[in-house]
Parts: C-alpha cells; structure tokens; sequence
C-alpha cells in the first residue's frame, strides 16, 4: 500500500473505472457520469495520487494544470481536485499521505496549487499546509459558488499582496 503518481495517459482503463467508482461512491452522479466528466475535464498530462492496496484504490485525487489571469499576466498553477478517501479507509491517515505526496510534488516542482473548498473543510487544509485566500481582487479563478479558494506556493510568484 502507498501512494503512487500517475499522468492521465499512464491510467488503464480499469483504473480510471476504479477512480470513477470511488467518485461515485461519494458525489452522487453515476459511473457513467463520472466517466463523462473524467473524459471532458481530465487532460494527458494531469497528475493522479492513488492510494492502492494491490486491486483497489482506497484514495484519490487529482492535480490539474490551470492558468490564473494576476496583473494582465496568465500564471501557471495546479487545481486540487477531487479529494476523496473511501468511506470505511477514512481517518486512517490516508489523507494525510495522499496530501504529503502532492505537496511535495508541488515544493520539489516550485508550483502553486489550488483548491476549493466549503467553508467547513478549511480547518482541515488548514492543518495540512494550505493557506486561505483572502478575497484578492487581482486573481481571477472562476470560483464555483459558495466556496473559498485555499493555496499553497512554491513558486517565486507573490500573487497575494
């Protein structure tokens, strides 16, 4: 068991079923749909954290490459994308595991990650290293309602002053 990365195109088919699987185990849109959705928004070159036992992915998510429009200039970044831990796995420390592996992903590649989040998740990114943004004006992210952007920066861009 343990964390293993991979880019979109390195994911058979019965992994990317398996993903989608886990998907909609918790959002509730079919196997289907999360396959549509996998197809439409997940490019080649996207990274996946799988947490793994031999046959089963007990964790998820995903790092998707974005722009951000900062002072007229478009900036690279990582979405954090659906984090999901199997409901009987949880508070094991997968979490955690999946969240190291893709910070330090992000600190060895000096990139800045992104995420949404509900309001009632960001004590516990908080607790994993990501920091609040606080309503910047000069950054623009669609953000989908109701939720607040977190970040982590590894880069040498200061986008928050």
């Amino acid at each position: 068991m343990g964390v293993k990365l991979y880019k979109t195109y390195n994911l058979s088919k019965n992994k990317i079923e398996n993903i989608c699987k886990l998907k909609s185990s918790f959002w509730k849109f079919s196997i289907t749909q999360q396959k549509n959705w996998f197809k439409k928004n997940i490019a080649n070159n996207d990274l996946h954290f799988c947490y793994e036992t031999r046959r089963k992915i007990l964790g998820y998510n995903s790092l998707r490459k974005k722009k951000f429009l900062y002072k007229k200039k478009k900036i690279n970044y990582f979405l954090f994308d659906t984090f999901i831990i199997k409901k009987k796995f949880r508070n094991q420390g997968i979490s955690k595991k999946i969240m190291n592996k893709n910070l330090s992903f992000l600190k060895k590649n000096e990139k800045i990650g992104i995420l949404q989040c509900e309001i009632k998740h960001i004590k516990f990114y908080k607790k994993l290293g990501w920091i609040l943004l606080q309503n910047n004006k000069s950054i623009r992210i669609k953000v989908r309602r109701k939720m607040k952007i977190m970040f982590v920066n590894f880069s040498l861009i200061n986008f928050v002053n």
